[in-house]
């Protein structure tokens, strides 16, 4: 009788061992699925930030380009009154060509040369491009208006070398 109950006892224990392992083995398989489907809302989600992220910190790049052009100008002539004038030129030069896109060209430019060459140089080569559309519209009381904008303020901010520069570019041949 004591051999049967021994029996029973270890059949029990085996029974109970397995189903121990078949419920471990359930919420393995559980877990792996629910951890399978967090992993992929994980990357689902990281990826939809990267997008964001991306897309902000080009919005945001962009727009430091054009401050950083903005400030660069600003400090060239020691005073932000000076971009606004010269915004205030070029919409005044698209206007007197009856075409807004001037200044949109004239911004391009602006930003492409601040980004390929020294803050020093970017005075030099808007000059060359307002002279050359000056003379490709066939206007050249713009490059008066222009020479009298840098007389005014090189005299304003006290930095006559700009006015130098000025004439070296308009006239090479001096």
């Amino acid at each position: 009788m004591k051999q049967g109950r021994t029996l029973a006892v270890t059949v029990s224990r085996t029974y109970e061992a397995l189903d121990n392992l078949a419920v471990l083995v359930y919420l393995a398989v559980t877990a792996s699925r629910t951890y399978e489907a967090l992993d992929n809302l994980a990357v689902l989600v990281y990826r939809t930030l990267a997008v964001t992220v991306s897309r902000t910190y080009e919005a945001l790049d962009n727009l430091a380009v054009l401050v950083y052009f903005a400030v660069t100008v600003s400090r060239t002539y020691e005073a932000l009154d000076n971009l606004a004038v010269l915004v205030y030129f070029a919409v005044t030069a698209s206007r007197t060509y009856e075409a807004l896109d001037n200044l949109a060209v004239l911004v391009y430019f602006a930003v492409t040369v601040s980004r390929t060459y020294e803050a020093s140089d970017n005075l030099a080569v808007l000059v060359y491009f307002a002279v050359t559309a000056s003379q490709t519209y066939e206007a050249l009381d713009n490059l008066a208006v222009l020479v009298y904008f840098a007389v005014t303020a090189s005299q304003t901010y006290e930095a006559l070398d700009n006015l130098a520069v000025l004439v070296c570019y308009c006239f090479p041949d001096l």
